[in-house]
């Protein structure tokens, strides 16, 4: 393949997550909290296709350090496919009650980072 060559291929990625949780509230402004989570997940792409799933069973603490910002941390246990455990810590900053953005960056034990953004809803 030459460099102004490409291969288009269209990959679809199929999320299912359902679980439960328990939070202490052990301050005014911190939580514990634990959840225990089922996750499949599908990921199909030309002739590729592959599905796995299996639980996750984590435990964090949240941490208002002010009104509109939260500080919060991770750990879990990952049992898909492989089992692993991952650390995340990240940030919330709140701009209403319901809504606010996040980053939170990971790392698993076979040395794989995440990062991650999004938009957090409350109801």
């Amino acid at each position: 393949m030459t460099d102004d060559e490409s291969i288009n291929i269209d990959v679809d990625a199929s999320i299912l997550e359902a679980g439960v949780g328990a939070k202490y509230n052990f301050t005014d402004s911190s939580v514990v909290y634990s959840e225990l989570k089922y996750l499949d997940v599908e990921v199909e792409g030309g002739a590729f296709r592959d599905s796995e799933y299996g639980s996750i069973l984590s435990l964090g603490v949240r941490s208002m350090v002010t009104g509109s910002t939260e500080l919060f941390g991770e750990v879990s246990h990952n049992n898909i496919s492989n089992t692993s455990t991952s650390v995340v810590l990240g940030a919330r900053q709140y701009f209403t009650d319901n809504l606010g953005v996040f980053a939170k960056v990971g790392r698993d034990d076979f040395d794989s980072d995440m990062y991650s953004v999004g938009v957090s809803v409350r109801f």
